[in-house]
């Protein structure tokens, strides 16, 4: 379903009332605001020709109705079609009876996706297989106008017909009337191995980018289908699941701008990389340029599956706890995550779950705000020394309902802390020397926002008879020191040097 625009929704469906007639048709209704129907009893006929019509997809049409595209066999089982129709506010279908052609090139086209043209009508995109004689699809768009006009020449343009097989094609408009469209890949692979591609496409159907797309993740293993959302700037940001081996799962995203060059880091910044399954994933935009990721998880030590999230921040830095934060991890099974925007930064996440009873699943739902505590580390700072004395830190914690403030060392034990004190003594001094040691702090509150923030000190025992750093002394290590100077006096004497031959 999606947004009448006046506090209600228009939902389609697939319904098979006319079976014996017509296979499986599609149907229409708009809900107001009040919970009241207010088109046909029972819906409004968007496609009923024979044969199933499936696939389907919807957009707002800004003016109250909706457009609708779907995968429709009509002419037979082999030669899947693609078509579009528009209803108004009122329920009245406004293009041609049972839908308008998108494309009916020979053999199949299907997996439908759409974005508004931001004029009343949409860009349409799907997987195609006209050329391939085989399995093997490329992926086409198509414009209809607010009219019902397909504006991109018969049966579309091409986005990508690289070699070897394209599918699953995700749409996101670029808010200038064109699209961004990205799609899995096996265009080098040769195997079952999949990579990530996107094009962007303008208002006049002329592609924009690499030949054949830019790439997103060409990483070794499967890339999952991608889910595309826009950045709010003209570009999208890409999240895919990569299957680097069948017990490991793993969770990535990446920005691309509007001049098609990937932002982050190459082939992608880490939603979640914990052992086990991370997968099922939705997203959406956090209003600031970033992603809010929620997906289902496995990770050793869980139960069968939890509900996390994790957000991402316009510059590819995720914002809450490594790995993601725990949205449910109740007994039993979560899974089927979904989230919408809270329009304040944050996410509500929903999820079926059978914590109850191993035969029944019941709907649980979850808020978490865009912003949780904040932590300022105030000393030491980065790259400091110490002797095997226990440190003493300053950190400041603030934020409403302060819950719980905890510390690591080197991914070690945790530890919990109520105000500025020294590092665990037996932890610090059981440190090799010269060990360069990551402490985090971690802090959440009672509405389970948590937040880290971690410095880098250096262990180092001074030598038998050496004065050694001082308790919190220095900021670089005495090996660090050494090459400092050398480098200082090397400048020195090319500068000495440099005035000789002046002279």
């Amino acid at each position: 379903m999606v947004s009448d625009g006046a506090g209600g929704a228009i939902l389609i469906w697939e319904d098979s009332r006319n079976f014996s007639i017509t296979s499986v048709d599609i149907y229409a209704q708009r809900i107001n605001s009040d919970g009241n129907v207010n088109w046909t009893a029972n819906g409004v006929v968007i496609c009923n020709s024979i044969n199933p019509q499936f696939s389907r997809q919807l957009i707002s049409d800004g003016a109250g109705g909706a457009i609708i595209t779907w995968q429709d066999k009509r002419m037979g089982s082999s030669e899947d079609d693609i078509y579009a129709q528009k209803i108004n506010a009122v329920g009245i279908t406004q293009w041609s009876a049972n839908g308008t052609v998108i494309c009916n090139a020979t053999d199949e086209q299907g997996s439908p996706d759409l974005v508004s043209d931001g004029a009343g009508g949409a860009i349409i995109t799907w997987q195609d297989k006209r050329y391939s004689g085989t399995t093997d699809y490329d992926i086409y768009a198509q414009k209809i106008n607010a009219a019902g006009i397909t504006q991109w020449g018969a049966n579309g343009t091409v986005i990508c017909n690289a070699t070897d097989e394209q599918k699953y094609p995700d749409l996101v408009s670029d808010g200038a009337g064109g699209a961004i469209n990205t799609w899995q890949d096996k265009r080098y692979s040769g195997t079952t191995d999949y990579d990530i591609y996107a094009q962007k496409i303008n208002s006049a159907g002329i592609t924009q980018w690499t030949t054949n797309g830019s790439i997103i993740c060409n990483a070794t293993g499967y890339q999952a289908p991608p889910q595309t959302i826009s950045d709010g700037s003209g570009g999208a940001i890409i999240t895919w699941t990569n299957y680097s081996n069948p017990s490991n799962y793993d969770i990535y995203t990446q920005k691309i701008n509007s001049a098609g060059i990937t932002q982050w880091t190459t082939n992608g910044s880490i939603i979640c990389n914990a052992l086990g399954n991370q997968q099922s994933f939705q997203t959406i935009g956090d209003g600031s340029g970033g992603a809010i990721i929620t997906w289902q998880d496995s990770r050793p030590g869980t139960t069968i599956g939890d509900i996390y999230a994790q957000k991402i921040d316009a510059a590819g830095m995720v914002q809450w706890t490594i790995n993601g934060t725990i949205i449910c991890d109740a007994i039993k099974e979560q899974l089927s995550a979904r989230i919408a925007s809270d329009s304040a930064g944050g996410a509500i996440i929903a999820w079926g779950d059978n914590r109850a009873t191993t035969t029944s699943w019941d709907i649980y739902a979850q808020k978490i705000a865009g912003t949780g505590p904040s932590i300022t580390i105030n000393s030491p700072s980065n790259y400091s020394v110490f002797n095997a004395t226990a440190w003493y830190f300053n950190v400041t914690v603030s934020g409403i309902s302060i819950h719980t403030m905890w510390y690591t060392m080197n991914m070690g034990p945790i530890h919990i802390f109520t105000d500025n004190t020294t590092v665990d003594d037996t932890e610090w001094a059981a440190f090799a020397n010269n060990t360069l040691v990551t402490v985090m702090f971690y802090a959440n509150d009672t509405a389970r926002n948590q937040v880290s923030k971690s410095i880098l000190v250096y262990f180092q025992i001074p030598p038998s008879g050496g004065s050694g750093p001082p308790d919190g002394g220095g900021n670089i290590p005495f090996s660090n020191f050494y090459i400092v100077f050398a480098l200082l006096g090397m400048v020195s004497l090319i500068y000495l040097a440099k005035r000789k031959g002046n002279q």
